[in-house]
């Protein structure tokens, strides 16, 4: 399947503010069922510094930094994505959540009666 994601974050600031320093993880990432041959981020007002890496999850992340006075920020990121078909899930072999839950609490604490 092929998409076209887009994400949009707008900022309104109640007075100028004169730098900000951002980083976004709004780049979808390669993985063995999923390729991003286009992504594009931009942001307004235009940053004086950008640079982009690959963190230690392997999560791609935009740094940008605003260095004029600005009264709002808006991010866009549009993303061509596309999925294969991954293995399907072996229902048998994966606990349903209600079981999940349950493990994820704990025993039961048993009441301990004290002498007194």
């Amino acid at each position: 399947m092929k998409y076209q994601v887009t994400h949009t974050t707008s900022y309104a600031y109640g007075q100028p503010v004169v730098l900000c320093h951002n980083e976004a993880r709004l780049q979808p990432r390669q993985t063995m069922h999923q390729t991003c041959p286009r992504s594009v981020v931009t942001v307004d007002p235009a940053p004086a510094e950008r640079a982009e890496r690959t963190d230690f999850f392997g999560n791609r992340v935009l740094y940008f930094a605003v260095q004029d006075a600005h009264d709002h920020l808006t991010v866009t990121a549009v993303s061509d994505v596309e999925v294969g078909l991954g293995d399907a899930l072996n229902d048998v072999a994966t606990p349903a959540w209600d079981r999940v839950r349950a493990d994820m609490q704990g025993p039961t604490p048993v009441a301990v009666s004290g002498h007194g």
